[in-house]
């Protein structure tokens, strides 16, 4: 667990540094969307993007443009990070099933590879906004949802050893079930369902390092 521990305060930094890096607010994001990378990353349309990013040729969209992608190299360390504090969580909470960890760690690395795609299509977008981005966009629209169902796939795998780990396990356990149907309506819908996939994938990584980490503390003391 103290990999976990680990990984889980290195995700915690490179968050906030993302946070810091893309942009807070861009233009109208579809209905029921708040939090502009999500939109930008589950846009269903060039008219969507184009919306999100400004009028051509404004100075509000060069500057978009350049936090996107600054946000999008940074994401690549991140990804790597989460990928490796998903596969420390499957190692410890299931050791005693190995068929289980294994299909955590497949998850876990589809959904970084998924991610990277993703990744990768966001700036070809970028590169050809107000032209044709045909490709990347239909690319982006199933990258995506590999990415986010993988995720909470791998966390509801890991949702039943957690509720067996105390009354914080087992609120962990909880939320972190409650990922894989909220993904899946919110690739049906959308709209506020992703924004509540993403608030309970983020509480459920957020619940696992906690466990982590006290689990390191109360190793420490025996």
């Amino acid at each position: 667990m103290r990999a976990v521990a680990w990984y889980g305060a290195l995700m915690l930094v490179c968050s906030v540094v993302l946070q810091l890096v893309f942009p807070r607010a861009m233009g109208p994001l579809p209905r029921g969307l708040r939090t502009p990378v999500l939109a930008l990353q589950i846009a269903r349309s060039a008219r969507e993007l184009e919306t999100m990013f400004g009028p051509a040729g404004s100075p509000e969209r060069a500057q978009w443009v350049v936090r996107v992608d600054r946000g999008g190299a940074i994401d690549f360390a991140f990804i790597a990070i989460y990928g490796a504090f998903l596969i420390a969580c499957m190692r410890a909470l299931e050791e005693k099933h190995p068929r289980r960890v294994r299909i955590g760690i497949f998850l876990g690395l589809l959904a970084c590879i998924a991610d990277a795609i993703e990744k990768a299509c966001l700036f070809a977008i970028t590169a050809r906004l107000g032209g044709d981005y045909t490709g990347a966009l239909a690319v982006l629209a199933v990258t995506t949802w590999i990415k986010w169902l993988s995720i909470a796939a791998c966390l509801a795998l890991l949702s039943n050893a957690m509720r067996r780990r105390g009354r914080w396990g087992a609120v962990a356990g909880w939320i972190a079930s409650a990922a894989l149907p909220i993904a899946i309506a919110a690739a049906v819908v959308r709209s506020v369902a992703a924004e509540i996939m993403l608030l309970v994938i983020t509480f459920s990584f957020i619940a696992l390092w906690i466990e982590a980490l006290r689990f390191s503390v109360r190793s420490a003391r025996t």
